[in-house]
């Protein structure tokens, strides 16, 4: 994965897309990942690190219900990487 900077909506750009790719397309994954700004208490138009941050904790619980531990593990490494880019 490229390691320069990104912004707070690329970085929330590129784990939405992931997401969606990785947890059956758009349609499905969409509904799961509004439901996790909600819970996050995050703003879906304007995230910050934190905020972000809080998403992934509640999408990698939808994961893991679904996909097992070490599917959700694999996730984790790969949205951290992506928010520790924000600059």
């Amino acid at each position: 994965m490229d390691e320069t900077s990104i912004t707070c909506l690329e970085a929330e750009d590129m784990i939405v897309a992931h997401f969606c790719e990785t947890n059956g397309g758009i349609e499905y994954a969409m509904p799961i990942i509004r439901n996790a700004f909600s819970k996050a208490g995050a703003n879906f138009a304007d995230p910050t690190p934190q905020g972000l941050e809080q998403v992934v904790v509640h999408l990698l619980a939808n994961i893991e219900s679904f996909k097992g531990h070490e599917f959700a593990d694999k996730q984790a490494r790969f949205y951290k990487k992506i928010i520790r880019r924000i600059k």
